[in-house]
């Protein structure tokens, strides 16, 4: 039986297409690395704002692989979110408990996302394209868009 990580996936381009496990699996890796880059800036400093654990960790994981649109949406959201301790607050933790379970996290994840990231060397994976925006027209409002 074939995997998606055999050389004749690759071979073919398949391995970058939207939906394949292959892609999906790098989404995911890149997902956890973003968690993990938020905590272990919340844990080592304890004066960073979560908006700016956020932003870091943003720029290095999830960035790269959006266009410009969702790049700057994503920035203008970073001012609406909670300080450090609102957000441990809304996740049922307090700052210490919090920064508990997330060194647990990072210290699991971590060795995992590095085993991850090593399957997809020398792969350029393609940025996430943008399908159905909304138009800011009411008469185009049911017209598809495209980006990318």
């Amino acid at each position: 039986m074939q995997t998606h990580t055999t050389p004749a996936f690759s071979q073919a381009g398949r391995h970058t297409l939207k939906h394949s496990p292959a892609r999906n699996l790098h989404r995911l890796a890149v997902t956890l690395e973003f968690m993990v880059h938020i905590f272990d800036h919340l844990i080592h400093d304890s004066d960073m704002a979560l908006r700016v654990a956020v932003a870091q960790a943003y720029d290095v994981t999830l960035g790269p692989i959006h266009y410009w649109a969702v790049r700057t949406a994503v920035k203008a959201g970073l001012y609406s979110l909670p300080t450090r301790e609102c957000f441990f607050q809304a996740i049922g933790e307090t700052v210490d408990s919090g920064c508990s379970g997330g060194r647990d996290l990072v210290k699991v994840a971590k060795p995992l996302v590095l085993r991850l990231h090593r399957i997809f060397e020398g792969v350029e994976m393609p940025c996430s394209d943008v399908r159905w925006l909304p138009s800011f027209s009411d008469s185009s409002a049911s017209q598809k868009v495209t980006i990318g």
